[in-house]
Formats: structure tokens, C-alpha cells, sequence
């Protein structure tokens, strides 16, 4: 009689509903503050291995400065040595009944998280090695 179109029960479902996409956003967050985080982690450690090297670098140069320079100079004089803008020391001392001093080379540097950091450096020096 009547044309009666049928009409599906079922509806096709486009875009995402609103829960989909704020459980999406959750997960991203949370994979970018674990990004953010090893990133800041990684530039920090980075920091204070530069911090070191380079203070290593100094204590070290410290050191052959003194051997170039002979068991005899001033440079050997028994007693600590302070380094410009408290940077560090360099401390002799002679070692008892031989010809021998011992030399420990101190650095210091503060890293930018505002902890103190230091690093030694010892050697030994005599006078038939060293002229």
C-alpha cells in the first residue's frame, strides 16, 4: 500500500566520542612528561660529566705544569697553594726520611643545581726523576 522505506537500526558510527579523545589526551600527557623528564635527566648528567672533564683537565695540566717546571723550582716548595677565585689548592707535602714529595692537586666548581663538587688529583715526585 503505502511505500514504507525501511530504515536501519543501526547507525554508522563516524568521530570519536568525547571519552575516546580525553583518554587519547591522558596518554599522550603522560608520554610527554616521560619524554620531558629523561630529557632533563640526560642534559643534567651531561652537565655535571662536562663539569668534571673540565675540572679534571685543569687538576691534570696543574700537575705537568710542575713536572716541566723541575723538583727544584718554587712550584715544589713544601705547603697548600690556593688557586684564584677558590677554584682549588694544590697541597706538598715531603715525604718523610726520602727525596720525595707527594703533590695533591684540589679542584672545586659548583654545579647548577647549586651542589658543591670537588676532584683530587695525587702524584709523587723525586729528585732523580724529576730535575
Amino acid at each position: 500500500m503505502f511505500g514504507h522505506t525501511a530504515i536501519s537500526s543501526s547507525h554508522k558510527r563516524e568521530g570519536f566520542t568525547l571519552i575516546e579523545v580525553v583518554v587519547a589526551s591522558a596518554v599522550m600527557m603522560v608520554m610527554f612528561v616521560a619524554i620531558l623528564g629523561t630529557i632533563s635527566t640526560a642534559r643534567r648528567i651531561s652537565s655535571i660529566t662536562e663539569n668534571r672533564l673540565a675540572c679534571m683537565h685543569m687538576a691534570r695540566e696543574t700537575l705537568e705544569t710542575m713536572t716541566r717546571r723541575g723538583y727544584d723550582s718554587s712550584d715544589f716548595d713544601v705547603g697548600k697553594k690556593y688557586f684564584p677565585n677558590n677554584r682549588g689548592y694544590c697541597n706538598i707535602t715531603q715525604v718523610s726520611g726520602q727525596r720525595t714529595k707527594d703533590v695533591e692537586v684540589v679542584i672545586n666548581w659548583i654545579e647548577p643545581s647549586g651542589v658543591p663538587q670537588s676532584i683530587s688529583l695525587k702524584s709523587s715526585y723525586s729528585r732523580s726523576l724529576h730535575r
